[in-house]
């Protein structure tokens, strides 16, 4: 959705980040080896529609046959767009449903259901 306010988390430096582990576990179950993805917006902090960066979004969003939303905000914004979409939950640590221990397998699966059709 946004970038974090950890430092060195969008300077392209290889580090521990629980998010992007989560993610990697998601895209390996469901076989994919190649992906990108873009934040919405630059800002930090809480933002709304109006923050995002629209014209930046669509350009990115050229030339790919699968699209991922990572949590409710990306997927309205993919929505107001028209583009088709799946949408995942957010893979962040904060995310409440996967303290239910069923709830990750469930959504590595669904994943690569989506991915390989």
């Amino acid at each position: 959705m946004n970038p974090s306010n950890t430092p060195g988390t969008t300077t392209g430096v290889e580090r521990k980040n629980s998010t992007f582990d989560r993610l990697h576990k998601w895209f390996d179950h469901a076989g994919v080896h190649y992906f990108s993805f873009v934040n919405t917006t630059d800002k930090r902090g809480e933002i709304k529609p109006v923050d995002i960066d629209w014209d930046t979004l669509k350009l990115c969003l050229k030339g790919h046959t699968k699209i991922i939303a990572l949590g409710g905000f990306a997927s309205t914004a993919l929505g107001r767009l028209n583009i088709e979409h799946y949408t995942l939950p957010h893979p962040s640590p904060r995310n409440r449903k996967f303290n239910d221990a069923a709830y990750e397998p469930m959504v590595m699966e669904d994943l690569r259901r989506y991915v390989t059709k």
